[in-house]
């Protein structure tokens, strides 16, 4: 449950990455299509050989899509007001991420 914004998978792991001084975006972008099939090609080669795959089609279908949920049955029955704006939160839970799991990093602002 969010204020309404969507928010994209990349955006929030962005946010983590940034807050423990990792590589903040992928080395290539690939569109829905080709990375379905590169996906494929990975699965198959575990099928074929036994190597796990690096990628799977339902990872790229999870990663490949906005995640927005309506609070309005929470506000309108529970009177449920967020705390926090997305972006905000997004920040929240990097630093949160970072300090528990990064001690040495995570003094860092996301």
């Amino acid at each position: 449950v969010n204020d309404g914004e969507p928010v994209n998978s990349m955006d929030l792991l962005s946010h983590v990455a940034r807050a423990v001084n990792c590589r903040e975006t992928p080395l290539a972008w690939l569109p829905l299509t080709p990375s379905l099939a590169l996906a494929r090609v990975c699965e198959l080669m575990y099928r074929w050989f036994g190597l796990p795959p690096l990628l799977t089609r339902a990872e790229v279908c999870k990663v490949g899509v906005h995640h927005t949920f309506s609070y309005e049955a929470a506000r309108r029955d529970l009177g449920y007001v967020p705390r926090y704006g997305s972006h905000e939160a997004m920040k929240r839970v990097a630093l949160t991420l970072a300090q528990r799991y990064c001690p040495s990093r995570g003094a860092k602002q996301a």
